[in-house]
């Protein structure tokens, strides 16, 4: 459950989406389009309505509620906006739901917003599924990119998985040095996206 706010809970209402928890449109099969807007309102101005303690209770559920097809127009740039503000509770991970949320659902035309998240090790194993978007990105700067990003320990698997489905001949040198990784994740999508390019 989640403290979500009356007047959210409210608007919701209105606009024909009755729910009594933000949780409720992360479970639903059913489609809630008109809760879009509102959504993607709430998230830009969150940190005008709801008190800071709440924030992060409030903001996952509404990230992952945004993570549609139906959002993929109105949501990317608040979320971009969301994944750069320091987090006031860093232990309920936020900003990793925000990256798996653009990874998911962000445009070609976020390119370069999204590649500089990427590449900010300041924001550590919160970028890992930005890289998601890499992965189904058409750009040619994809595969260069995360082939660069294998040698970051905290995405390093995130990037191979994805390069794994480009099944980019370039990457095949580069993964397989990671064959040899510590870590147990990067040998494990090595693996596969080698197999992919077998």
């Amino acid at each position: 459950m989640t403290t979500a706010p009356v007047e959210l809970l409210f608007e919701l209402s209105q606009a024909g989406v009755d729910i009594d928890d933000l949780w409720e449109l992360v479970q639903t099969r059913d489609s809630y389009d008109a809760a879009i807007p509102i959504l993607v309102d709430w998230l830009a101005h969150l940190d005008d309505r709801v008190p800071p303690e709440l924030r992060a209770r409030v903001e996952e559920p509404i990230v992952r509620a945004l993570t549609v097809p139906e959002a993929r127009t109105s949501a990317p740039p608040v979320l971009l906006e969301r994944f750069r503000l320091p987090q006031i509770d860093p232990g309920r991970g936020v900003r990793w739901v925000i990256g798996n949320a653009l990874g998911a659902i962000a445009g070609e035309k976020y390119f370069d917003e999204i590649e500089i998240l990427a590449r900010d090790t300041r924001y550590g194993r919160d970028r890992e599924q930005l890289l998601r978007f890499f992965g189904r990105s058409k750009d040619p700067r994809a595969v260069p990119l995360l082939i660069v990003l294998l040698n970051d320990d905290d995405v390093v698997a995130h990037a191979a998985e994805a390069l794994g489905r480009h099944r980019d001949p370039r990457s095949r040198g580069p993964l397989e040095t990671l064959l040899a990784h510590p870590l147990p994740l990067a040998r494990r999508e090595a693996t596969k996206a080698l197999r992919k390019l077998a």
